[in-house]
């Protein structure tokens, strides 16, 4: 895993479907490491919504997002994935709580700093985690002020 170049990456990969979505207010980052196709699919999908309040800590916006970008693949997840399912040094229950903890912890590193270089000039909040299961805060941008909202060991 190249933490350095999955958060240079995120970061282009943010602000490119940021800008293609003016006045996105809420963004919803949801993990689906079910479709990386062997390094050629995403784990990351994306949803942008502009009826959101910044300075609510919501997540109803997330369910209905105005617009949704092209997924994204970070590849020090799929990496960790393939590992696991190349090694058979692990057993089931162990592979799907490790996978949990990494995708989940490795993910909202690449992204907060992500977020945290995202130029806006709109103010935002941030969800991210698994798309079918546990969301958290993230990020939220006010007033030109970024703030951590989830800080729970990352």
């Amino acid at each position: 895993m190249d933490l350095q170049t999955d958060i240079s990456e995120a970061t282009d990969w943010l602000q490119k479907t940021i800008d293609q979505f003016p006045g996105s207010k809420g963004i919803y980052l949801g993990l689906d490491t079910l479709n990386m196709d062997e390094g050629n699919g995403s784990n990351i999908e994306i949803g942008l919504s502009t009826d959101c309040d910044p300075g609510e800590l919501t997540d109803e916006w997330t369910y209905e997002c105005d617009n949704y970008g092209e997924a994204y693949l970070l590849n020090g997840l799929y990496l960790v994935s393939d590992s696991f399912e190349n090694e058979e040094l692990w057993s089931d229950d162990e592979r799907e709580f490790a996978e949990y903890v990494i995708f989940l912890s490795y993910s909202g590193v690449v992204l907060r700093e992500a977020l945290f270089n995202l130029e806006t000039i709109d103010d935002f909040i941030s969800i991210w985690g698994f798309h079918d299961g546990d969301m958290f805060f993230l990020i939220n941008k006010l007033n030109d002020k970024k703030t951590v909202i989830t800080d729970a060991g990352l």
